[in-house]
């Protein structure tokens, strides 16, 4: 469950190639061009087109922020990402941001994000979600 010093859960955008990497545990980071708030615990991962559903979450096990050659160098062998790919996604941002990768959940099915939250429209990047979200999720892997 999510602790209550920690309240904040956010719901992330992902192509569904780097979902993959993360629930097999080959990608450890997740890079970003927007910074998010700090206090979040835990990311669930919607996966984009053309998955379009929920696949799983994981708890966060910190942040970084540097310009794009920095984090570069610090993750490149986990990032489960090419350079190629990598300096396309950063094009000419001076500042990024990485989330490091804690313990993984993987949902036994994949579910619509209309069945588990109430509002239709998809963030570009991420947003915040409430807590009661991620109990859910908990629940459907645990099966209480």
């Amino acid at each position: 469950m999510v602790s209550e010093k920690y309240p904040k859960v956010a719901l992330l955008s992902i192509k569904p190639r780097f979902v993959e990497k993360i629930l097999s545990g080959e990608k450890q980071i997740e890079f970003r061009k927007i910074r998010m708030n700090t206090a979040v615990s835990h990311i669930i991962m919607y996966a984009t087109y053309p998955r379009q559903e929920i696949m799983g979450f994981f708890e966060v096990a910190g942040f970084d922020e540097g310009n794009p050659a920095e984090l570069w160098q610090r993750y490149s062998k986990v990032g489960g990402i090419e350079e190629f790919d990598y300096w396309t996604y950063y094009n000419s941002n001076r500042k990024g941001f990485a989330i490091r990768i804690g313990r993984v959940f993987t949902l036994k099915t994949p579910h619509q994000l209309r069945d588990l939250m109430d509002f239709a429209s998809v963030p570009q990047s991420f947003c915040y979600v409430e807590r009661k979200i991620i109990d859910r999720l908990f629940k459907l892997i645990t099966g209480e």
